[in-house]
């Protein structure tokens, strides 16, 4: 019973890091590419942009808890 509840733990443990690197690859990249965006439209008729985090991180929480 021990090594089953060890085997499970470790496979839910191991599929939450494969999950959260893809999902923060993705959410870096992203990030990346909007600060470059936002760096060069900066002259653009005083432009304003702004970021949150907090979205995407509740929708994939959402999802994991799903």
């Amino acid at each position: 019973m021990g090594r089953q509840i060890k085997g499970l733990l470790y496979f839910y443990c191991a599929d939450i890091r494969h999950s959260l690197t893809i999902f923060w690859t993705i959410l870096m990249n992203v990030l990346v590419v909007t600060l470059t965006i936002a760096y060069f439209m900066k002259d653009i008729e005083n432009g304003f942009m702004t970021m949150s985090l907090t979205g995407p991180i509740y929708i994939f929480c959402a999802i994991l808890d799903f």
